[in-house]
């Protein structure tokens, strides 16, 4: 059953249109009040959790933070899938949490594509289909 749900995946077109380097000739201070006023407009009663991830050809990390309640993970290992490997952990913390509303912000438009898609018509990584496990779990409390 848990691979047959799809999270609900919001992806937001306007930034898919911009270039980085149309990005780039913006002042960031109007990127992130634009984005904070899509956060507060589309999830006004939502904890955020931020997520990054990188790679380099040694290594790969990630990391999220949880503003509201002052909760920040990191890690960096060889090898390590960080975009979707973070969102994972970001669940695993999740389910640690008072009940709640919370909104997993991701820049990986690879993993989000990922989770938004048919699992059945997609090659989803193991990874994914993790995190389509917990979410399910986390969602119908099959714990």
């Amino acid at each position: 059953m848990a691979l047959s749900y799809s999270p609900i995946v919001h992806i937001n077109k306007q930034f898919l249109k911009a270039t980085s380097k149309s990005l780039k000739s913006i002042s960031p201070i109007i990127v992130n009040n634009f984005f904070l006023d899509y956060i507060q407009n589309n999830f006004p009663n939502s904890t955020l959790i931020y997520t990054d991830g990188s790679v380099s050809p040694l290594s790969a990390g990630y990391a999220f933070f949880i503003p509201d309640l002052h909760i920040s993970k990191s890690n960096n290992q060889p090898l390590l899938p960080p975009h979707s490997f973070v969102i994972l952990e970001a669940f695993s913390t999740i389910y640690t949490l008072p009940s709640s509303s919370y909104l997993i912000v991701s820049d990986s438009l690879t993993c989000l594509l990922s989770l938004s898609s048919d699992f059945f018509n997609s090659r989803s990584s193991p990874i994914s289909i993790m995190i389509r496990q917990f979410l399910y779990e986390l969602l119908f409390q099959i714990f």
